[in-house]
């Protein structure tokens, strides 16, 4: 029968590492990105390993405590983590130093998981593991535990740790000897306890209590803030840094990301998304305070093309005399036609097998996704972390108090923003088709809230099934358009200030001729009237969630512009 792991990554670098073995030897393994989500697993269903960096093992201990017997495999970097949970009763089963090879975590995966240990062996196994597999079997046992010089004894009833033979400082420096002699015999009923224990948690506390993983000192990835000044620079995670900017009067926010890439002395500081010159004051102000300078970015990947974009290009490629534009074919020859030489420019086309590998390590991945929204579009995704930048794709449209750099789009919002930019629905089933072996830990798009890999699922899902840009439905019947119109300004007017709907007839009376609060004839095609609507609505400076809500009631009501954004 197949051993059932839980792996707790929550810095998504192991996985890709052990994926294959588990593939081929038939064993299940599911994944948590946080400890939250590994609580909720373990309370769904019992695993037999715990797999985590050893800065989890404190959550591990909170499990055991909470009756959850998973038998624990840590991943290290430095030995002295090793010595420290061999002092504790742990073996060499329980640890993996890195780099490691995944059979050989396997292969220890299987010695601690044996369903029944020879008597001779149980010194290799080890005595915490012999005690987290008694206590998930609910045994009644004696562990006898003899470091040459003192003697312990644990006594376990029905799954319950009544007590040991000595104090609890003796028995931690029985279980920190380098070699203990450990017997097992079944428990008659008698004791000779030296210190009683309440519950298994208060045994595992004390045994527990004075370990200190040396990882936990060192840098970690920064947790998102809960509150965050988006007026300043935001860490998301170690060496991620957001420097776009939200914009108040919007219903696209720009995200401009500054990845700093880290090994030793070597650091790669590469920008993602230009942005737009209105913004470039902003965003380089933002670049500085993490920098000091621009003049430290070594390239800038243009995921796209767009005049908004290209203005910041040429400002940046000014102040910088290193840097480098890395882009396609088709955007950089309209950067060339703006004056941009093409030995600023790196082709992703040229880079062997669409990879970019850093010299600390880092490997970028290029996927194409032409003509989703432009010709030369596509994303980047970063093997080791499991990031994933894209251009349009996964954007989404919100109003600046929906923005957020911590909370998923919703759904609706992310279809609404690929129903009105991407040109027709098999652009975007293609690029998706990309996505399907790649293990995505979170999504950035160029606009609109980042996705985390529990929400993109559902995201994907109802793109895939969406008719978008020429795809969808369309007529030609004049009445249509005066119908759905007349509907969407009737509800506006529900809604709006009676100043600010005065503010929006008069723009439309440009265009219109208004009776009663509704459009009675029309100057311009009707076909044009719900993009008259939406740009007079942003030329009358209209709340954004007003043009929002004009944009889905006329989404919903078959009528789609595709050029108000």
């Amino acid at each position: 029968m197949g051993i059932k792991f839980l792996m707790l990554d929550e810095e998504r670098k192991y996985f890709s590492l052990v994926s294959d073995i588990f593939d081929v030897t038939g064993h299940k393994l599911l994944v948590a990105l946080d400890e939250q989500k590994a609580k909720e697993l373990l309370n769904a269903t019992s695993f037999d390993v715990f797999l985590a960096d050893i800065k989890h093992f404190n959550f591990w201990v909170s499990i055991i405590k909470e009756g959850k017997y998973a038998l624990p495999i840590f991943f290290l970097e430095d030995y002295e983590d090793a010595q420290k949970l061999k002092a504790l009763g742990f073996t060499d089963l329980n640890f993996v130093l890195l780099p490691f090879n995944p059979l050989d975590l396997l292969t220890k995966a299987v010695w601690l998981n044996k369903e029944e240990y020879d008597p001779n062996m149980l010194s290799s196994i080890g005595p915490v593991n012999l005690l987290v597999q008694l206590l998930r079997r609910s045994a009644s046992s004696i562990i006898t535990l003899n470091s040459g010089t003192k003697k312990c004894g644990i006594f376990m009833k029905e799954g319950r740790v009544l007590g040991s033979t000595c104090q609890m400082e003796t028995l931690k420096e029985v279980l920190a000897s380098e070699e203990v002699k450990i017997e097992l015999f079944p428990y008659t009923g008698e004791d000779y306890l030296e210190e009683s224990f309440t519950g298994n948690e208060e045994f595992f506390s004390g045994i527990f209590s004075a370990f200190s993983p040396s990882l936990q000192e060192r840098e970690e990835f920064v947790a998102i803030p809960k509150v965050a000044n988006l007026a300043e620079p935001i860490e998301l995670y170690r060496g991620l840094f957001w420097v776009g900017v939200c914009d108040s009067k919007s219903l696209t926010h720009l995200n401009c990301y500054l990845r700093i890439y880290e090994k030793g002395d070597v650091k790669i500081p590469i920008l993602i998304n230009a942005g737009t010159s209105r913004d470039y004051v902003q965003i380089r102000i933002k670049i500085e305070e993490v920098l000091s300078t621009v003049e430290i970015i070594k390239a800038l990947f243009l995921l796209g093309s767009g005049p908004y974009e290209h203005a910041n290009v040429l400002s940046m490629l000014q102040n910088n005399p290193k840097l480098q534009v890395i882009t396609s074919l088709s955007v950089a020859k309209e950067l060339n036609q703006l004056g941009v030489p093409m030995s600023r420019i790196r082709l992703v086309e040229s880079l062997q097998d669409m990879k970019l590998k850093l010299s600390t390590g880092d490997t970028l991945r290029i996927i194409p996704t032409p003509f989703a929204p432009e010709r030369g579009s596509f994303m980047v995704y970063e093997e080791e972390s499991g990031f994933l930048f894209t251009s349009q794709l996964f954007s989404s449209l919100c109003t600046p108090d929906e923005f957020s750099l911590f909370e998923d789009p919703k759904v609706e919002d992310v279809m609404l923003y690929a129903s009105l930019r991407m040109p027709c629905s098999r652009v975007v089933y293609k690029a998706l088709d990309t996505l399907k072996d790649l293990r995505i830990s979170k999504v950035f798009p160029i606009y609109g809230n980042p996705i985390n890999q529990e929400a993109l699922g559902e995201i994907i899902k109802s793109l895939r099934t969406a008719d978008m840009g020429i795809d969808l439905p369309s007529t030609a019947d004049e009445s249509f358009y005066l119908q759905a119109i007349n509907r969407v300004i009737a509800k506006l007017k529900e809604n709006m200030e009676e100043d600010e709907f005065s503010s929006l007839k008069a723009e439309l009376e440009k265009y219109v001729y208004l009776e009663n609060d509704a459009v009675k004839e029309a100057f311009v095609s009707y076909s044009a009237l719900p993009e008259i609507l939406v740009v007079s609505m942003q030329y009358a400076g209209i709340n954004p969630r007003f043009i929002k809500q004009a944009l889905k009631e006329l989404f919903y009501q078959g009528v789609v512009s595709f050029t108000i954004l």
